[in-house]
């Protein structure tokens, strides 16, 4: 096995460990001394960073190393999109209440709708290539989770109401859910000939 899928496995192995964490009530008592945060909010923004870093790592070693392999391909997008919803529902949660659920919501159907329309367009022997939404996307989805798990590492909001507190990690995120949307856009845009033919 290449070095590159044996740090997408260990990503991989995050997602279950991240979820048990989740579950540890007494992970949730509040440290005064890191921007007020809970030790289960610091442990899991620890994770993430290592998991968005290892995402970085073994792309780059699976291109430098010529290691690029089917197992590759298949694994690391999941390990991904798992790794992101997994911290983004979190984010949700009563606890915390970072991330609004229709962020989530769209960031999920937007990989169900990317990954059904790979299915369409593989069995006629298409690629897609990804877009620089894509990349916007997931550089500023990573970005936002890491501000919203460290509480924008003491950042004051630069709005906050009753209704709506934009501090940095969130004017990023909503960033990222339009990046989400138009990346999502141009996956089908691109191969609406293959998706329409039928109508």
């Amino acid at each position: 096995m290449t070095i590159a899928n044996k740090i997408t496995l260990f990503r991989f192995a995050l997602i279950p460990i991240m979820t048990i964490i989740i579950y540890v009530e007494p992970l949730n008592e509040t440290l005064s001394f890191f921007n007020s945060i809970s030790i289960k909010q610091l442990v899991l923004g620890i994770l993430f960073i290592i998991g968005s870093f290892s995402d970085f790592l073994d792309g780059y070693l699976a291109r430098k190393l010529n290691q690029v392999t089917t197992f590759g391909k298949f694994l690391d997008p999941i390990a991904d999109k798992v790794l992101v919803i997994l911290a983004l529902l979190y984010l949700n949660n009563e606890a915390t209440s970072f991330v609004p659920l229709f962020v989530v919501v769209i960031v999920v159907l937007r990989e169900f709708i990317v990954t059904a329309v790979r299915l369409v367009t593989a069995e006629k022997g298409i690629v897609i290539s990804a877009s620089i939404f894509g990349k916007i996307k997931t550089v500023t989805q990573m970005v936002a989770i890491i501000l919203l798990f460290f509480n924008d590492f003491g950042i004051k909001p630069f709005y906050s109401s009753d209704f709506i507190s934009l501090s940095l990690g969130s004017i990023i995120l909503y960033v990222s859910v339009v990046a989400v949307i138009l990346s999502g856009y141009d996956y089908v845009y691109k191969s609406r000939k293959y998706l329409f033919e039928s109508i």
